[in-house]
């Protein structure tokens, strides 16, 4: 069965982020000791923003049913010094009939650089180190009547992907049901393959924005080069904090 990946961001109460921070310690320590099912488990805060995004990747429903319910107790506990939202992204041959509850929203792949989610190349016993790579959540919000247009930018800039980025290493499109959403995940290995990406995709890039608004987020720290690029732009950068590696497993490594 398909792989799952989950996105979950959380807004920490006021006077409440030890305890959270103290919780997510625990369950990444819990997420070390369970088994081969767990693929992915980082975690990126800001405290100053109170803000939080947890990235897991399970490699089955039951390897996700299965750790969630050994995590039960510290997952509560957040749920009380947080407010979340979980958006839950998924292979079109996983489960049709699942049905997210507690206000998770669905997301099925829809294109990228292989035949499915690059979150199939995770694996909690890959070896290599630290990476340099870069990881960007990026949300769509869609125009009404826009969906066509969109798909056709979107298109498109895949294929400029595939044909002139080698240094993108992941390059994933998620809707939502009522394709007024999309997600997109990308992970360069570094700053230089960002910034060709920038210039090669920069009129399909344009139309998209044409059709949809957006909302980005960089996972992990820029290199100073990157952040010289976008320190403009105010770019909302949410640091490493813990995962199943004292690094984050983004760069797949």
């Amino acid at each position: 069965m398909p792989q799952i990946e989950v996105y979950t961001k959380f807004k920490i109460h006021d006077g409440r982020l030890e305890i959270f921070k103290h919780t997510v310690e625990q369950l990444v320590a819990l997420g070390r000791a369970t088994g081969p099912g767990l693929l992915r488990y980082d975690w990126f805060l800001d405290d100053g923003r109170g803000e939080c995004v947890a990235m897991e990747v399970h490699a089955d429903e039951a390897a996700m049913d299965a750790y969630n319910l050994d995590a039960e107790a510290g997952l509560m506990r957040l749920r009380e010094v947080s407010y979340r939202a979980v958006e839950m992204l998924m292979s079109p041959a996983a489960q049709a009939d699942l049905v997210p509850g507690g206000g998770t929203k669905l997301f099925r792949f829809a294109a990228g650089l292989g035949a499915g989610s690059q979150a199939a190349r995770f694996s909690p016993a890959d070896g290599r180190g630290e990476t340099k790579h870069i990881e960007i959540y990026t949300k769509f919000f869609i125009n009404p009547g826009g969906l066509e247009a969109f798909r056709t930018a979107a298109a498109a800039m895949l294929r400029t992907v595939g044909e002139k980025d080698p240094g993108t290493a992941r390059y994933d499109w998620f809707y939502d049901a009522g394709a007024s959403e999309c997600l997109a995940l990308d992970t360069y290995d570094d700053a230089a393959a960002m910034f060709a990406h920038m210039a090669n995709c920069h009129d399909a890039h344009a139309r998209l924005l044409e059709n949809a608004t957006m909302v980005t987020e960089f996972l992990g720290a820029l290199p100073e080069e990157a952040m010289a690029a976008v320190r403009k732009y105010d770019p909302y950068i949410l640091p490493f904090f813990a995962g199943l590696k004292p690094y984050s497993q983004g760069g797949f490594g």
